[in-house]
């Protein structure tokens, strides 16, 4: 059973550095998460907000590397009986291992400070439920539901090179919906403080989403199409992790430049960046290091990645702080240029495995008619080719959301897209 108290890092250092002291393997990594995260509100307008019980988690991750030889094993003990046990199952795991580059880093130089303010909020860390709940009942309205999330996490990360990293960060997420049925409105926004929310706005922006709830027609084959700021995050996301998974970076090895060769708008600029405080700020990433901006998408053109190592943490192989340029339209502007064509207020399930295809469940789908949204579509398969959403032909507009799978850990960050097929 997880206690309810997060466990102070002063108090996990303690474990992790006497665990350290007893680990025969040539390098030795000891990395702690534990997050707790809290609800309140209502997912259906015209609901009574309540409460949710809090989630916790929490995890250690080791890594050893014996030999040039790499094990891992995970659990959620602090015990440094424990510990131990853990560093020997790694190192069980590392003998019959292929030999294999394994890095095992020194420490690494500091890098450049994120203010505190930008990745803690005391008020949201404080935050009871009950609290949480007043919140959105102040907020919510007979035709508007509101949902809040926060947490706070703990991470850190201490190796047998010296290295030692800890950090506390706060994340919210809110979700406001207005009216029912397929003509909903909705709005999702997260930020690292209550501020970054700006629920008010969100709140708003779901109120301007709404429409009536009457089914309109078809949009013809080859009309223009506006993505939402929530589905171009779930898209530039399932794109990211494949450039980072290979699917599109082998690609483009094959191609010389698959961008390139696909015709991607030089507007486009992608990026993994835990420092840019528009997104998600980490002060370090899963190694312990300081956080670097890694470029993705540069004018339109795949970036040369730098070769990812390995950590305790495989989830270091995936992008996770993903900031999408902003353009220089306003939301405005956007749907008076696709007039006649379809505005997608989410994406689910995005699939961009098959290089030059994308696919994904295309939800809260909007016809554009007077520059505005105008009647509700039933939600539908979206299928497109790269070489046609990303085409020089694209326009982006300026404001953008905040988007997290967690609230912890990291998210995306985008604007509205968009394009028009050939």
């Amino acid at each position: 059973m997880i206690p309810k108290a997060m466990h102070p890092l002063d108090r996990v250092l303690e474990s992790f550095e006497r665990a350290l002291e007893t680990s025969p393997a040539d390098f030795t990594e000891l990395v702690w998460f534990e997050s707790r995260r809290r609800r309140a509100g209502s997912s259906h307008v015209g609901t009574d907000p309540e409460t949710r019980p809090t989630r916790r988690e929490r995890c250690t991750l080791i890594r050893v590397v014996e030999g040039g030889r790499c094990g891992r094993f995970r659990s959620d003990c602090l015990d440094v009986h424990q510990l131990t046990e853990g560093i020997r199952q790694a190192m069980a795991q590392a003998r019959v291992a292929p030999v294999e580059a394994a890095e095992t880093p020194g420490t690494p130089e500091p890098g450049p400070d994120l203010p505190r303010e930008a990745l803690f909020d005391t008020r949201l860390a404080r935050l009871r439920p009950r609290d949480g709940l007043e919140r959105v009942t102040d907020l919510a309205d007979p035709d508007t539901a509101v949902a809040f999330e926060w947490s706070e996490g703990r991470l850190l990360v201490v190796n047998s090179s010296g290295l030692s990293s800890r950090a506390r960060v706060t994340g919210a997420r809110l979700t406001a919906r207005n009216g029912r049925g397929l003509g909903q409105g909705v709005g999702l926004a997260a930020g690292r403080t209550l501020e970054d929310l700006d629920a008010l706005g969100l709140i708003e922006l779901a109120r301007q989403r709404r429409v009536g709830e009457a089914l309109g027609e078809e949009a013809p084959a080859g009309a223009p199409v506006v993505l939402s700021p929530e589905a171009v995050a779930a898209l530039f996301t399932e794109i990211a992790a494949c450039i980072f998974q290979s699917g599109l970076r082998q690609a483009a090895r094959d191609s010389g430049d698959l961008a390139q060769a696909l015709g991607f708008s030089p507007l486009l600029h992608l990026a993994d960046d835990p420092r840019d405080l528009a997104g998600m700020p980490f002060p370090f990433d899963l190694r312990g290091r300081p956080p670097q901006r890694v470029s993705l998408i540069d004018a339109g053109r795949l970036s040369h990645l730098p070769a990812v190592g390995e950590a305790a943490a495989d989830d270091e192989r995936l992008p996770g702080h993903l900031v999408l340029g902003a353009g220089t339209a306003s939301e405005e502007e956007l749907l008076a240029a696709a007039e006649g064509g379809v505005w997608i207020g989410s994406l689910d399930r995005v699939d961009a495995r098959q290089a030059g295809v994308v696919r994904g469940r295309a939800r809260q789908r909007r016809r554009i008619a007077g520059g505005r949204l105008a009647a509700a579509l039933p939600d539908a398969t979206w299928e497109e080719g790269l070489e046609d959403v990303l085409a020089p032909g694209l326009e982006l507009g300026r404001r953008v959301l905040r988007q997290s799978r967690d609230g912890v850990l990291g998210g995306a960050t985008a604007p509205s897209l968009a394009y028009r097929l050939p």
